[in-house]
């Protein structure tokens, strides 16, 4: 296996160049297998000397807690703060772990106080700030076939060791989100009245309804003070709502955009509000929509015009990460796309399989990160945005990573972190590999 093996430049294009660069990217014969030199990334990007400013240190691959270092056992889930999480497969079903990554003196080395949440079959816990973790779960923790009319909030913090359980009712709380003190989840989910969005402040101890009385809301989204979700209309179609916390007005996101159920539900930030949305309801992928934000508030939303649809997209900062559907032309490649909302630029980060794609712009200098497929190996690769460049961190020859053990890298600040096998282990366990970025 060989580390930080390349670096590269990205080109950037305005946004009607980004119509080309899709368009070429990954294209091969219909006869022509891919290959390692005719990979979409190669068409998309120049080499060029490493700059200082984004040298990657390839750091000593550490042991993983027993349960997730074996093939197949689970996959890392998040990293924030400090804090990862991650998901081991058990005979008893999915356990979920917390535990602190510390790489100061260029060591990675793993607390030895590792937290379990056993059992959480109602939900993954994906969203994590600042050492607190929420997910839905049912009261029988032991049994997956819990009904999922009895799903509540559960909150844990590190901090002080505890769980708390924020709601207790009979129907179905899910897809909760965390910022901060605030909590927000959509209740009701598949109840005859419809389900609605709350909100709970963790400081205040207090929950409120976001959404308006008598009207269907789910896919709450939350960053620092603000929060954006799906709500029905008075008049039938669905629209993305917003408010400022905790004492602005909810306000319907202006723009002439589909009335369909969005394919993503919406993102906020501070640059403003981001989803993607059909022309036609059942279609699974669709067109970014942004609602800029501006000194006099939220402005009304328009599509990012880009001629391939979109699947999936997170909005970080002044940057959106987006991944267009799969073609039905299996000697192409759907693209993993970088598109900067200030200067109206788009850049195309590669194509071909994608997995684990985490971006982190919790400051200007941003790292996005990401596994890619080719015909002989597993690339885990990043895109550095401040030098915009992009380096391999780690090739694995397809040879070299068992079935379940595809790496899916996970970013904090300046730190990527993955699982792969150890170098020279017997019986092929996995490891926790991280690379911290200097400069």
């Amino acid at each position: 296996m060989a580390g930080l093996m390349m670096t590269r430049r990205l080109r950037t294009w305005s946004i009607a160049a980004v119509v080309l660069a899709l368009a070429l990217a990954g294209c091969t014969s219909e006869d022509e297998a891919p290959s390692e030199s005719s990979t979409p990334s190669e068409v998309s990007v120049t080499t060029s000397t490493p700059s200082s400013s984004s040298t990657f240190v390839q750091l000593d691959p550490i042991a993983l807690p027993a349960g997730l270092d074996a093939p197949g056992s689970g996959s890392l889930l998040a990293f924030d703060d400090g804090f990862l999480l991650s998901m081991s497969l058990g005979p008893d079903g999915p356990s979920y772990w917390m535990t602190q990554l510390d790489t100061t003196g260029g060591q990675a080395r793993l607390s030895e106080d590792v937290r379990d949440f056993h059992g959480t079959y109602a939900g993954v816990p994906r969203s994590m700030d600042a050492g607190r973790l929420v997910w839905p779960m049912t009261e029988d923790r032991t049994s997956p076939d819990a009904p999922d009319s009895a799903l509540d909030i559960y909150l844990y913090d590190w901090e002080s060791a505890e769980t708390r359980r924020l709601t207790q009712n009979e129907e179905a709380d899910t897809d909760p989100a965390i910022a901060g003190n605030w909590v927000a989840w959509t209740a009701g989910s598949g109840s005859q009245d419809g389900s609605r969005v709350l909100i709970h402040d963790l400081s205040a101890d207090t929950t409120e309804e976001l959404s308006a009385s008598g009207l269907e809301a789910y896919g709450v989204s939350l960053h620092e003070d603000q929060a954006a979700w799906v709500q029905q209309g008075d008049e039938g179609g669905w629209e993305i709502w917003y408010r400022e916390l905790p004492e602005g007005e909810p306000r319907r996101v202006e723009g002439d955009y589909p009335g369909t159920p969005p394919v993503q539900p919406p993102s906020v930030g501070p640059a403003g509000v981001m989803w993607v949305s059909a022309e036609e309801e059942g279609e699974r992928a669709g067109r970014i929509w942004f609602a800029p934000r501006s000194s006099e508030g939220l402005e009304p939303a328009g599509p990012l015009d880009l001629s391939t649809p979109v699947e999936w997209a997170a909005l970080h900062g002044e940057l959106i990460l987006w991944q267009g559907s799969a073609p039905e032309d299996p000697s192409q490649y759907p693209s993993l796309m970088l598109y900067d909302l200030e200067r109206e630029q788009g850049l195309e980060l590669g194509a071909g399989t994608m997995v684990g794609a985490n971006l982190d712009l919790g400051s200007e200098e941003g790292l996005v990160a990401w596994a890619a497929l080719t015909e002989a190996a597993w690339l885990v690769q990043a895109y550095d945005v401040a030098t915009g460049e992009a380096q391999t961190l780690q090739q694995l020859p397809l040879p070299e990573v068992p079935p379940g053990a595809v790496p899916q890298p996970v970013v904090d600040g300046n730190r990527v972190a993955w699982r792969a096998p150890l170098p020279d282990e017997a019986g092929g366990a996995l490891g926790l590999w991280v690379v911290e970025r200097e400069g």
